[in-house]
């Protein structure tokens, strides 16, 4: 309704996808990007809200807002990294900017809520129940090497810019053939 009232003054679309609570695949969200990429041309789109669980098991009294799996990743740290993978390569693949975990840190303490004391989301962090980095699980999402789709650039051409990320530089190219290569610090 916004984009038939003429509101387009913005930038980026952003998507919620929980496997849980939305029964698509992964494939099938990344072809829902590609087709409104068609249906609102010049405007790009994220997922800006994702999470995935690395057990049903739970640390507290607060119930787990979610503790299912979906096929292909049974619940585990490394499982909980591929499913984030996975699904931020399918959003690249079709022309997404990328992907935002909610909320990698929501782990277990004594606060309360009027439901209960804990945290809703202790198996969907990326930390183990001792509140301690899983240095297998989720976080490592981030450090992976996506293959990120580029743009040919007609040798002479002016206006062309390419830019792409490989292991941990920035390679940005000019048309004119001048590239500058820069590292990535975390």
């Amino acid at each position: 309704q916004f984009w038939n009232n003429d509101v387009r003054d913005f930038d980026i679309i952003g998507l919620s996808y929980y496997a849980a609570y939305h029964p698509v695949t992964i494939q099938a969200v990344g072809q829902l990007i590609e087709d409104l990429r068609f249906d609102y041309p010049g405007k790009s789109f994220m997922l800006f809200e994702t999470a995935y669980p690395w057990t049903n098991q739970n640390a507290d009294v607060a119930n787990n807002l979610i503790s299912s799996s979906v096929p292909g990743y049974p619940l585990s740290p490394a499982n909980q990294k591929q499913w984030m993978v996975d699904l931020t390569q399918s959003v690249i693949d079709h022309g997404g900017l990328g992907v935002v975990y909610w909320e990698p840190a929501w782990v277990s303490t004594g606060c309360s809520t009027q439901w209960a004391v804990g945290s809703h989301w202790d198996n969907c962090t990326f930390f183990n129940f001792d509140q301690e980095l899983m240095a297998n699980g989720g976080i490592g999402w981030m450090l992976h090497d996506y293959d990120f789709p580029t743009a040919v650039i007609e040798p002479g051409s002016k206006d062309g810019i390419q830019i792409c990320y490989r292991h941990d530089r920035f390679q940005i190219s000019f048309g004119q053939g001048f590239v500058n290569s820069q590292p990535l610090y975390f």
